[in-house]
């Protein structure tokens, strides 16, 4: 039992060596790493969706305008695109429609270049992400905005 103890208490005299204020900085600027890794990852990853959502509504307007309105050219498309990727969500009808929506009201989409990556040509500070994440998010329109959109059209 006392050897089990003895142990123990190595053990622990070990981990308080490792743990040492070095250590620490260093386990920081890891986590640093990481983070921004994920979130570099995730703005990336929306501004493609967003440029596929509108270039799907771009291609949309256009085969509508070929077409003709009656020829259900989203509905078709829908279960089309719901067939192709069964896996993948977001091409019911009304988003779709939201995706059209969104490629008439942006005619000047699409970003060239993700916010943050922007920021780090400019050598800008990370708090600055936050800002001009904010500021793309804010100059998307809102659900009800393309609601109110389609309900024009």
């Amino acid at each position: 039992m006392n050897n089990i103890s003895d142990n123990k208490k190595d053990s622990n005299n070990l981990v308080s060596d490792i743990v040492s204020q070095e250590y620490l900085v260093w386990k920081t600027e890891l986590f640093d790493l990481i983070k921004t890794a994920r979130l570099q990852t995730a703005l990336k990853v929306n501004a493609d969706l967003l440029q596929l959502y509108w270039t799907i509504g771009t291609n949309i307007i256009r085969k509508q305008k070929k077409e003709g309105w009656g020829s259900q050219v989203i509905n078709i498309l829908s279960s089309d695109l719901s067939s192709e990727f069964p896996d993948m969500k977001g091409f019911s009808l009304r988003n779709l429609k939201y995706m059209r929506a969104f490629a008439l009201e942006y005619a000047d989409f699409p970003f060239v270049q993700v916010p943050l990556a922007q920021m780090e040509n400019e050598n800008s500070e990370k708090s600055a992400g936050v800002t001009c994440t904010n500021n793309l998010v804010s100059s998307l329109p809102t659900i009800k905005e393309l609601e109110r959109k389609l309900k024009e059209n």
